[in-house]
């Protein structure tokens, strides 16, 4: 399937949030002026992840002023749930989602809308990723396990920057609501026969919020989590792609 010109193509981009007030304000601006310059319409999906701080009330000032921003709240925290939550909520053609830190730089959506001239998801890959060494091994030891587990890994599987066709989301059916997200999403698409592919983006230093994936605590509930996948997996039939009716 052709993807229209740039200039045709409408985008939902959603921003899973936890606690970002010091970052949320600049990423929302940074979607906006990138998502307005590219696409003909877009809309932005802020899934506030039962914040304690002042995040949802800066995506309501937003709001006021763009009525393409919106905020849904979750009052169960887990990353990958809320990620499913924005992209089950999304309206437009092309879907993706990406952190609400200020690591990431929305132009990079850019050549990924590209590159879906050729595949049906499309995976950022952080050359240069700006973390502490700690998640750095972390995230090499996590690749060749779901490696040695799947038989299929990306080289950034958990990069917090996706963009896929809106029917990767009517054929799939996600359950996993934490760390394993990622690795359900393109094990799934790939076994329902999407094309999976990567493009190079940048990544920056984290300079304000705090980053909990890099915690023992969360490192080793991820895998037990993707070992109870992977058992899930076995039994489970392979997604049927246009399983659900795309939406209108």
């Amino acid at each position: 399937m052709k993807t229209p010109p740039l200039s045709a193509v409408t985008v939902s981009l959603v921003l899973p949030a936890l606690n970002e007030a010091d970052n949320i304000a600049a990423t929302l601006d940074d979607c906006v002026q990138t998502l307005r310059r590219v696409a003909q319409d877009y809309e932005i999906i802020v899934v506030d992840n039962d914040s304690t701080d002042d995040t949802a009330d800066i995506v309501r000032q937003f709001q006021s002023e763009n009525a393409r921003v919106h905020l849904i709240h979750q009052p169960i925290r887990g990353y990958g749930s809320a990620i499913w939550t924005g992209l089950k909520a999304a309206q437009l053609e092309i879907v993706g989602w990406r952190d609400s830190d200020t690591q990431y730089r929305t132009a990079d959506i850019v050549p990924m809308l590209k590159a879906l001239d050729t595949y049906d998801v499309v995976v950022g890959h952080r050359v240069q990723r700006r973390d502490p060494s700690h998640r750095l091994l972390f995230a090499l030891l996590w690749n060749v396990l779901n490696r040695v587990l799947f038989g299929f890994v990306v080289h950034d599987m958990d990069c917090g920057c996706k963009i896929f066709r809106r029917e990767v989301v009517d054929t799939l059916d996600i359950k996993a609501a934490g760390a394993v997200f990622n690795v359900e999403f393109l094990v799934q698409a790939k076994r329902a026969g999407f094309r999976v592919g990567e493009v190079s983006i940048s990544h920056l230093p984290r300079h304000a919020g705090e980053n909990t994936g890099g915690s023992l605590r969360v490192i080793l509930r991820a895998m037990r989590e993707v070992l109870r996948l992977r058992w899930r997996l076995l039994r489970e039939p392979r997604p049927i792609r246009n399983a659900r009716p795309t939406r209108n």
